[in-house]
């Protein structure tokens, strides 16, 4: 079943985002967090500035359906920034390590080899 249509004041916002108009003429955004579903009021602001927001915000809260993360992670167990980070840190071992005066018994602590 398709979500229910959007108003007509709300339709050109991005997702999460409203508009409240007041009968003075006041407008008034507020973005509506996409997990815990709470409104976050952001006052009289412009448009613009209000757009730009929910569409950062919307970008870092929901959930992306990224298929090549979902497969990697089911086969792996690891998320793709564990694995990417994983390459970061072995890559920083194998290159800025050997360059670094560093003592053996350090290198011994740390599990790193020389």
């Amino acid at each position: 079943m398709p979500p229910r249509r959007r108003s007509k004041k709300n339709r050109d916002l991005p997702d999460n985002l409203s508009v409240d108009t007041k009968k003075n003429g006041a407008v008034y955004y507020c973005y509506t967090h996409p997990i815990t579903r709470k409104r976050n009021h952001w006052g009289r602001t412009t448009k613009a500035r209000a757009v730009a927001a929910a569409n950062q915000l919307n970008a870092k809260l929901m959930q992306s359906e990224d298929l090549i993360a979902e497969v990697l992670t089911k086969e792996t167990g690891n998320t793709v920034t564990d694995a990417l980070f994983k390459t970061v840190i072995e890559r920083y071992k194998t290159e800025c390590v050997p360059n670094k005066k560093i003592k053996a018994s350090t290198l011994e602590i740390k599990g790193v080899s020389a």
